[in-house]
């Protein structure tokens, strides 16, 4: 959320259990209210190798619709 970004619509996210990837259920998520605030992105735990996190656009193929990653953390529960 800046000049240039604008937060997504929605996050999907997905897990890799070794053979595919598995879609997250229950999928909750804690828009930031400034640039830079974390944005928390919560689901039904899952067990798997590799997290896929998925943004749609909120205004696809204009300028205010990119969207940024600034930092990432995955804490496991």
């Amino acid at each position: 959320m800046d000049e240039g970004h604008s937060l997504p619509a929605r996050v999907e996210v997905a897990v890799r259990d070794g053979r595919a990837w598995r879609a997250a259920t229950d999928v909750r998520t804690d828009w930031a209210t400034v640039s830079d605030a974390p944005t928390v992105v919560g689901f039904r735990p899952l067990r798997g190798s590799r997290v896929r996190l998925t943004p749609t656009s909120r205004h696809p193929g204009e300028a205010r619709g990119a969207i940024r990653v600034s930092r990432l953390e995955a804490p496991a529960a």
